[in-house]
């Protein structure tokens, strides 16, 4: 995904969501989601990081308006995932943008 353009953690009960928002640079994205960057999800030096992807559109689509091509992605982590995470970041191709927990 091109553009994180916000990030936020809301406590819930038995864990937090992790909600972002991205900017595709081309309508017709689909299947957003919030994909672990390291293995089996564990947090890393007290990060738990993410990336941000989509489904491509099959054919070429226009630019059209910022507002028509946001993208959002939520993803529940377990308390368990979040005992000693310092900060959770999720990544784009062109930014990241990271929150304490």
């Amino acid at each position: 995904m091109a553009e994180i353009t916000s990030l936020a953690v809301e406590d819930v009960t038995g864990g937090a969501i992790v909600l972002a928002t991205a900017l595709p640079t081309t309508q017709g994205w689909f299947k957003p989601e919030l994909v672990s960057d390291a293995p089996g999800g564990k947090p890393a030096d007290g990060v738990l990081s993410y990336s941000f992807r989509a489904v491509p559109p099959r054919e070429t689509q226009s630019q059209s308006t910022q507002r028509s091509r946001v993208l959002t992605a939520a993803l529940f982590v377990p308390d368990a995932r979040l005992a000693g995470v310092r900060r959770i970041q999720v990544n784009g191709v062109l930014n990241s943008r990271s929150v304490q927990p």
